[in-house]
């Protein structure tokens, strides 16, 4: 049996790049989305308050300002068959879809010379979701 063939919709501020397993050569590049703008998670920044802290050295103290976080639910169209959306980890995290994924940028990425991920060797899924890539959902 064949496996599914799946379709990317890069749901990132910036293109999704494909290496190699060695990271040498460019597999694909996948542009971004421009029409619905990337899936991102509203914040909500709140109870500001200054907390002094020690400067390194004999250099004293200074006050830095620190706020609680909450995130809310990112805005993504819905699934289509045959359609993974490209999202950015936090998100992959925050919502439970099979149909998402996102770069790998952690072991699988690929960086400059400065250090800036330019690209991924692979993608990454969670667990419990990584069985509706074996097949079904895309065209064979």
């Amino acid at each position: 049996m064949a496996s599914a063939v799946w379709e990317f919709r890069v749901l990132l501020p910036h293109d999704l790049v494909l290496y190699s397993d060695d990271g040498k050569r460019i597999l694909a590049t996948y542009q971004r989305n421009h029409d619905g703008g990337a899936a991102r998670l509203p914040m909500t920044d709140s109870e500001i308050r200054l907390v002094e802290v020690k400067c390194t050295g004999d250099a004293g103290t200074l006050l830095v300002p620190f706020a609680t976080r909450t995130f809310g639910e990112p805005v993504l169209p819905p699934p289509t068959p045959g359609v993974l959306l490209v999202v950015s980890l936090p998100v992959l995290d925050r919502v439970m879809r099979a149909d998402l994924v996102a770069p790998d940028t952690g072991s699988g990425a690929v960086r400059d010379t400065d250090g800036n991920v330019i690209g991924v060797t692979k993608m990454i899924t969670a667990p419990q979701r990584a069985a509706v890539l074996g097949g079904g959902g895309g065209a064979s």
